[in-house]
């Protein structure tokens, strides 16, 4: 009986493990392929920023890419890239513990996603430019 409550217990506490650990948000590094600084507009499930980079951003974690769209400037071109929503591995430590209160816990917070924590933009110089 005591080691019944003791599971009980332990899986409780660790219940939304990844909400507990990792959080509902994360700051992504944003740098680009030739270091210099542009316009982009950034589009996360909470909408969309427009700013400068390279910087570090925080977006709100969850199973939706991010797109990064660079404006056009004197010597680069537009560019889109898309940064992957991947599984946060501390998800599965709630799976495994038998914490199906702790997943699902995760899962509504957007905690059980992540996304790397670099980034690197790719920047497409314009022609006219490269004298």
């Amino acid at each position: 009986m005591k080691k019944i409550a003791l599971l009980i217990l332990t899986a409780t506490v660790l219940s939304g493990c990844a909400s507990v650990i990792k959080g509902k948000t994360q700051n992504i590094n944003v740098m680009t392929s030739n270091e210099k600084e542009v316009e982009a507009t950034i589009f996360t499930s909470s909408g969309m920023q427009e700013m400068h980079i390279p910087r570090v951003i925080t977006v709100p974690k969850d199973s939706q890419n991010i797109t990064i769209n660079v404006k056009e400037g004197v010597c680069h071109k537009e560019t889109v890239s898309v940064v992957s929503s991947h599984i946060e591995p501390w998800f599965w430590g709630n799976i495994l513990m038998g914490g199906i209160l702790g997943s699902s816990t995760d899962s509504a917070t957007g905690a059980m996603w992540q996304y790397d924590d670099q980034v690197i933009v790719t920047i497409d110089e314009k022609v006219s430019c490269n004298k």
